[in-house]
């Protein structure tokens, strides 16, 4: 993705969902409403697991703090005063929801507010299933749930391409080596599918690497620039302890 540079000869924030979020059009702010509609549909559950394990009694005191949150996050001033410099929207997140779950105790009984926006496109009886937090912290129990999003979204988006290019054996090799938790090796995913071992790992190598770019892309989505791209991935991928 390329990057403007502005007057001053710095680089510009990339035009990613995230950076979306900050800014104000003159339409009112869609682009921003856009962006964190997209972004609380996708990490609805990462958010709501932190604040059953903070907070919550319940899943469903959990949905309705979620999805309260992020209607307070779009209508209030945090995101204009959000610092592009900090980058990645899970630790934003972070920040704000420990604000905004501290205030919120302090008025459990404020109206809910939401008007005529609903943020996150989930049924209302829709079971959340949330994790067990016992034994982790709330931040804990976010990031895993954040990182099991990510990998989702990147093999549903592979999936997605590979089967509209008429190349679902593609995907289904990949599936089953990878993501299906059945141990087989190329020699099983070979005959189950009726393939030469060559043809299983060229299939291996394309999918992983359709996989590798719709990650890249997900992330991108909720950091910063180069710099934070680096770091969240390094960090999804289990090479850095942040």
């Amino acid at each position: 993705m390329s990057q403007d540079t502005g007057a001053a000869g710095h680089r510009a924030f990339p035009s990613t969902h995230w950076s979306c979020l900050l800014s104000r059009d003159e339409s009112g702010g869609e682009a921003s409403r856009e962006a964190l509609e997209r972004l609380a549909g996708s990490y609805f559950r990462p958010v709501a697991a932190y604040v059953r394990a903070r907070w919550a009694r319940d899943d469903d005191e959990a949905r309705e703090a979620t999805q309260e949150f992020f209607v307070w996050l779009l209508e209030g001033d945090l995101l204009a005063r959000a610092d592009p410099a900090r980058g990645r929207f899970r630790g934003f997140v972070k920040r704000c929801l420990a604000n905004f779950l501290r205030d919120r105790e302090r008025a459990r009984r404020a109206v809910k507010r939401g008007g005529e926006h609903r943020f996150v496109p989930l049924d209302g009886d829709e079971p959340l299933d949330l994790p067990d937090p016992s034994g982790r912290t709330p931040d804990e129990v976010l990031d895993d749930l954040w990182r099991r999003e990510l990998f989702a979204r990147a093999a549903a988006e592979t999936e997605r391409e590979l089967v509209e290019a008429g190349r679902e054996v593609v995907f289904a090799v990949f599936r089953d080596y990878f993501l299906a938790g059945d141990d087989l090796d190329h020699a099983a995913v070979a005959a189950r599918h009726g393939l030469s071992r060559t043809d299983v790992s060229n299939h291996l190598a394309r999918a992983k690497q359709r996989y590798r770019a719709h990650l890249r892309a997900a992330v991108l989505e909720t950091v910063g620039g180069d710099e934070d791209l680096r770091a969240e991935l390094a960090w999804l991928l289990g090479d850095d302890a942040s």
